[in-house]
This record gives C-alpha cells, sequence and structure tokens, in this order.
C-alpha cells in the first residue's frame, strides 16, 4: 500500500517539475555585465526550431558616462539604440521567423560605466 502510495505522490511530483520547466523555458534569452567599455562585444540568439516566437526584447539597466550604442541585426534589418547617463528601460520589437538574431554592443563615446543587458526572443 506504502508504495503505490509513494508512486502517485512522485508521479506528481514528476508532473508538476515538467510544467514549471516548460512554462518557464519560454524564451531563448541571454545576459551580460558590462563593467569594460573598451571593445564591441558581439552576440548571437539562435532560434529554436521547434518554437514560434513573437517578439525580441531588450532590456538595459545602469549607467554610462556618455553615450553607447546598441545594434539589433535581424535578416538585412538594423535597429540602432543609443543610450547614456543612467539607463533602465526596454526596448520590444515584432520577430516573426527562425533567422538569427545579432545583437552587437558598442561603447562608442562611454569610457566609464557598468550595465546589465539581457535579450530574448520571447515566444
Amino acid at each position: 500500500m506504502q508504495l503505490i502510495y509513494f508512486i502517485k505522490k512522485g508521479s506528481v511530483l514528476i508532473f508538476s517539475l515538467i510544467i514549471f520547466y516548460s512554462c518557464n523555458e519560454n524564451k531563448n534569452r541571454k545576459k551580460i555585465i558590462i563593467n569594460d567599455f573598451s571593445k564591441i562585444r558581439k552576440d548571437t540568439l539562435i532560434p529554436k526550431n521547434i518554437q514560434s516566437y513573437y517578439s525580441s526584447t531588450i532590456q538595459v539597466n545602469g549607467y554610462s558616462n556618455d553615450t553607447i550604442l546598441i545594434k539589433r541585426f535581424i535578416n538585412n534589418s538594423i535597429c540602432n539604440i543609443k543610450l547614456f547617463g543612467k539607463i533602465d528601460t526596454i526596448i520590444r520589437s515584432d520577430y516573426y521567423g527562425k533567422n538569427k538574431v545579432i545583437f552587437i554592443f558598442n561603447p562608442y563615446i562611454a569610457t566609464k560605466g557598468k550595465l546589465n543587458i539581457k535579450y530574448s526572443l520571447n515566444h
């Protein structure tokens, strides 16, 4: 009797973990922290083939002592984002497809600061 009870409880736990994982696994995302403003950084998000995406998001928090430039490339489309000073912003845009999305952080004129940048494909 106790074995059946244990199997039922274990099945409920495993099912709950699967649901929790699938609900939280809804983004293809990355996060970087930038303290070094001496170099350009480039990163790529590659969509998972089994998922259908509807938007791209860039979230930037922190500060810089002058203008920074963030570029997002999707196919032949380029989005240039210039930010400076105290930064707390989210940029969302439509994204439908299965193409790579390239993000480039360029310190541009800034030489100091600290930035937390998160970028993602959402479905």
